[in-house]
């Protein structure tokens, strides 16, 4: 199941593909399998626990990011409650990253999986389902009542093809909406992975799936993209990939192949990429191909800056990239990221003010957050660069309610207000006002206007809202 993500007022909630991916490749052998994912549908606690008590499950699995973890423990305590033998998993970002930490502080866990689900989940059901040991199972973490670690990595999965196509009939796909549409336009996305692996080395980011990029074959990624249109009624796809431009040949063979398959005609599509890695030929191919909107991992527009995050690129590449995606009439998002250890007042209100010249069609300012694995939080717990982290407590950890850390130059509070301003500085102008309400959910867009008025004119906000754990 996936749990409330408490750092997003966006109505951008997508069907994870993972976890679809999960369930195809168990569903064979454990056929008895059923999906909650309690942010979509809304779900309160309680309304979880009793779609869970209502299916019975003999194995209870999360899939979490940093910022839900404990949501998932505390549901995983209940179910166990009154000493239900239900056996609980947790798997995800968080739990890949550090498998035996998160079982060490959330007893309410059984197992961790770390890394790729599809493999080692049947491993383990089976192992449960036998009531054998699971202490083989790579990729599998355990710690025993007398305090005995076992576990140990799994290799990734060099055959994507050999998976099972991800299997979207145990979701509610009813309760996501498509990405930048309006709600109103009821377009049905479904998330497509064509790639797994990232070869960049960026200091904020933990890469779960490795270094190495693993490719899937066109002509799967064709034929689960048609079977998505016919089964499903996929009306828009959302490519997944980290960096989904990072094999320029092969995206190029996937878009001819749209193209030649009719599929271009059938839906459209937006994807994730560097600035650096697209270039005039392709994006027009991309357009042709059913493409449009593109969101683009800009970071910074001062050049220092992305040295500092070991980027590997400048800031003219954002730049010539929305240039070029505007030329061939496609919408785009640049992200930010405010709060690195250099950064001063004066330094994020000049990136701020490069995104204004960027002017992508949206764009979102996240807090830098010290994500367990990652290069942040090294220097983070150590307190190089100037950097002190103020909390483990996972709750507090988002991009958008950023609690984790704080910089030499700029505490908490001025952050998250330099953070406000970056937001109101892009929004509320003429031209970009109307895109909010393509991406956030209109009750917490005027809930965070009011707060931010009510803190300029020295007014506490009350209760709800005023922290992470707001929902």
């Amino acid at each position: 199941m996936s749990l409330l993500n408490r750092d997003s007022a966006a109505t951008q909630v997508v069907p994870l593909v993972g976890l679809a991916s999960i369930i195809a490749n168990i569903k064979p052998e454990f056929p008895e399998t059923a999906f909650i994912d309690a942010f979509a549908e809304k779900l309160s606690f309680k309304q979880t626990l009793k779609r869970i008590e209502d299916f019975k499950p003999d194995v209870l699995a999360f899939s979490c990011l940093t910022i839900q973890i404990n949501d998932a423990a505390e549901v995983a305590e209940a179910a166990k409650a009154g000493g239900n033998p239900i056996v609980t998993v947790v798997g995800g970002p968080h739990a890949s990253r550090v498998p035996m930490d998160t079982l060490a502080e959330f007893p309410a866990f059984d197992y961790a999986v770390a890394g790729e689900g599809e493999l080692t989940m049947a491993e383990l059901l089976h192992c449960v389902a036998d009531g054998s040991p699971a202490s083989g199972v790579k990729g599998v973490y355990s710690i025993s009542p007398d305090g005995v670690r076992a576990g140990e990595p799994r290799p990734f999965i060099d055959d994507l093809d050999s998976l099972s196509l991800p299997d979207w009939s145990a979701f509610n796909l009813d309760a996501y909406c498509a990405s930048f549409r309006l709600k109103s336009q009821r377009i049905r996305e479904l998330c497509v992975s064509i790639n797994r692996g990232c070869p960049f080395n960026c200091i904020f980011c933990s890469k779960i799936m490795g270094n190495k990029v693993r490719k899937r074959s066109i002509p799967g990624v064709i034929d689960e993209i048609q079977r998505d249109i016919r089964d499903f009624g996929a009306g828009q796809i959302l490519f997944t990939d980290e960096t989904f431009t990072v094999d320029r040949e092969g995206v190029a063979a996937l878009c001819e192949a749209m193209i030649s398959s009719g599929i271009s005609e059938k839906i459209s599509w937006t994807a994730d990429t560097r600035p650096d890695m697209v270039d005039d030929e392709l994006v027009a191919l991309m357009k042709r191909s059913g493409c449009f909107f593109l969101c683009f991992g800009a970071d910074s527009t001062d050049d220092d800056a992305l040295k500092i995050m070991k980027k590997n690129a400048r800031a003219a590449n954002i730049y010539t990239a929305i240039r070029m995606c505007k030329a061939h009439g496609l919408q785009t998002q640049a992200a930010y990221i405010l709060g690195l250890p250099t950064d001063t007042a004066q330094s994020v209100r000049k990136n701020v003010s490069g995104a204004l010249k960027v002017n992508s069609d949206f764009a979102t300012f996240s807090i830098l957050v010290p994500y367990p694995g990652t290069k942040v939080m090294e220097m983070a717990e150590s307190g190089n660069e100037g950097l002190t982290l103020l909390t483990k407590d996972w709750r507090l950890y988002g991009k958008q309610l950023g609690y984790a850390m704080e910089t030499a130059t700029l505490d908490r509070r001025k952050l998250e207000k330099l953070q406000r301003n970056a937001y109101f500085r892009y929004y509320l102008r003429p031209a970009k006002i109307r895109n909010v309400f393509r991406i956030a959910d209109v009750k917490m867009v005027f809930f965070y206007f009011v707060s931010h008025m009510l803190k300029r004119l020295g007014v506490k906000p009350g209760a709800r809202g005023s922290g992470p754990a707001a929902q």
